[in-house]
Protein backbone atom coordinates (compact mmCIF):
# COMPACT_ATOMS: atom_id res chain seq x y z
CA UNK A 1 0.00 0.00 0.00
CA UNK A 2 1.35 3.25 -1.26
CA UNK A 3 0.55 6.46 1.09
CA UNK A 4 2.18 10.45 0.63
CA UNK A 5 3.60 11.81 4.06
CA UNK A 6 5.32 14.93 4.83
CA UNK A 7 7.92 14.91 7.34
CA UNK A 8 7.77 17.93 9.23
CA UNK A 9 11.41 20.12 9.69
CA UNK A 10 13.06 22.16 12.02
CA UNK A 11 13.77 24.43 9.45
CA UNK A 12 9.92 24.81 8.12
CA UNK A 13 10.73 23.40 4.98
CA UNK A 14 8.58 19.68 5.10
CA UNK A 15 10.00 16.38 3.09
CA UNK A 16 7.51 14.77 0.66
CA UNK A 17 8.17 11.41 1.08
CA UNK A 18 6.03 8.02 0.03
CA UNK A 19 5.44 5.21 2.83
CA UNK A 20 5.29 1.65 1.25
CA UNK A 21 3.53 -0.67 3.55
CA UNK A 22 3.35 -4.14 3.35
CA UNK A 23 -0.02 -6.25 3.55
CA UNK A 24 2.17 -9.01 5.97
CA UNK A 25 0.32 -9.12 8.97
CA UNK A 26 2.59 -11.43 10.92
CA UNK A 27 4.68 -8.86 12.79
CA UNK A 28 0.75 -7.30 13.61
CA UNK A 29 0.13 -10.29 15.05
CA UNK A 30 2.92 -10.61 17.74
CA UNK A 31 1.93 -7.10 18.66
CA UNK A 32 5.80 -5.82 16.50
CA UNK A 33 5.68 -3.57 13.75
CA UNK A 34 7.28 -4.43 10.80
CA UNK A 35 11.22 -3.49 9.26
CA UNK A 36 11.59 -0.46 7.53
CA UNK A 37 13.48 0.30 5.43
CA UNK A 38 14.59 4.15 4.19
CA UNK A 39 16.02 4.68 0.65
CA UNK A 40 17.97 7.72 0.22
CA UNK A 41 18.34 8.96 -3.27
CA UNK A 42 21.61 10.60 -4.72
CA UNK A 43 23.02 14.19 -5.38
CA UNK A 44 20.82 16.08 -7.86
CA UNK A 45 17.95 12.93 -7.83
CA UNK A 46 14.35 12.67 -6.13
CA UNK A 47 12.45 10.16 -4.57
CA UNK A 48 11.71 8.02 -7.65
CA UNK A 49 15.53 7.50 -8.50
CA UNK A 50 14.56 7.33 -12.14
CA UNK A 51 11.71 4.64 -11.36
CA UNK A 52 14.41 2.30 -9.30
CA UNK A 53 12.83 3.46 -6.04
CA UNK A 54 9.11 2.74 -5.92
CA UNK A 55 10.24 -0.61 -7.43
CA UNK A 56 13.18 -1.41 -4.43
CA UNK A 57 9.65 -0.69 -2.57
CA UNK A 58 7.12 -3.17 -3.97
CA UNK A 59 9.81 -5.53 -3.79
CA UNK A 60 10.73 -4.80 0.20
CA UNK A 61 6.93 -4.97 0.46
CA UNK A 62 6.74 -8.38 -1.08
CA UNK A 63 8.49 -9.69 2.11
CA UNK A 64 7.40 -8.17 4.47
CA UNK A 65 9.27 -4.80 4.65
CA UNK A 66 7.92 -1.43 4.80
CA UNK A 67 9.72 1.06 2.72
CA UNK A 68 10.22 4.69 2.55
CA UNK A 69 11.04 7.12 -0.11
CA UNK A 70 11.60 10.65 0.36
CA UNK A 71 12.71 14.18 -1.03
CA UNK A 72 15.87 15.53 0.43
CA UNK A 73 15.92 18.92 0.92
CA UNK A 74 15.61 21.13 -2.21
CA UNK A 75 15.13 18.11 -4.12
CA UNK A 76 12.40 16.89 -5.94
CA UNK A 77 8.43 18.38 -4.79
CA UNK A 78 10.87 20.26 -1.99
CA UNK A 79 10.79 23.84 -1.81
CA UNK A 80 14.49 25.39 -3.19
CA UNK A 81 16.26 26.86 -0.19
CA UNK A 82 19.13 29.02 -1.33
CA UNK A 83 22.63 29.01 0.59
CA UNK A 84 22.60 31.89 2.59
CA UNK A 85 26.44 33.20 2.51
CA UNK A 86 25.63 35.37 5.66
CA UNK A 87 25.06 32.46 7.52
CA UNK A 88 27.39 30.44 6.80
CA UNK A 89 30.29 33.53 7.50
CA UNK A 90 27.99 33.81 10.63
CA UNK A 91 28.70 29.95 11.54
CA UNK A 92 32.64 30.66 10.59
CA UNK A 93 32.74 33.71 12.76
CA UNK A 94 31.21 31.90 15.46
CA UNK A 95 33.51 29.08 15.10
CA UNK A 96 36.64 31.61 15.47
CA UNK A 97 35.42 33.14 18.77
CA UNK A 98 33.92 29.86 20.63
CA UNK A 99 35.36 26.54 21.73
CA UNK A 100 34.07 25.68 18.01
CA UNK A 101 37.32 26.56 16.17
CA UNK A 102 39.24 24.27 18.54
CA UNK A 103 36.65 21.17 17.03
CA UNK A 104 37.60 23.38 13.58
CA UNK A 105 41.39 23.38 13.26
CA UNK A 106 41.64 19.80 14.56
CA UNK A 107 39.13 18.14 12.12
CA UNK A 108 41.03 19.97 9.19
CA UNK A 109 44.71 18.68 10.89
CA UNK A 110 42.83 14.95 10.74
CA UNK A 111 42.09 16.05 7.40
CA UNK A 112 45.53 16.65 6.02
CA UNK A 113 47.23 14.16 7.99
CA UNK A 114 44.69 11.60 6.45
CA UNK A 115 45.50 13.03 2.82
CA UNK A 116 49.56 12.92 3.81
CA UNK A 117 48.91 8.97 4.71
CA UNK A 118 46.99 8.17 2.07
CA UNK A 119 49.73 10.26 -0.35
CA UNK A 120 52.65 8.46 1.14
CA UNK A 121 51.09 5.24 1.28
Amino acid sequence: MEKKVIIPSTTGSDLHSILYTSLDNNHEKNGEKPPLIILCHGFTGDKYEWGRFPEIAIVCNKEGIDALIFDFSGSGENERIPIRLYYIINLVIWNLYTDGFKTMVMKEFLYWVFLLVVLLH
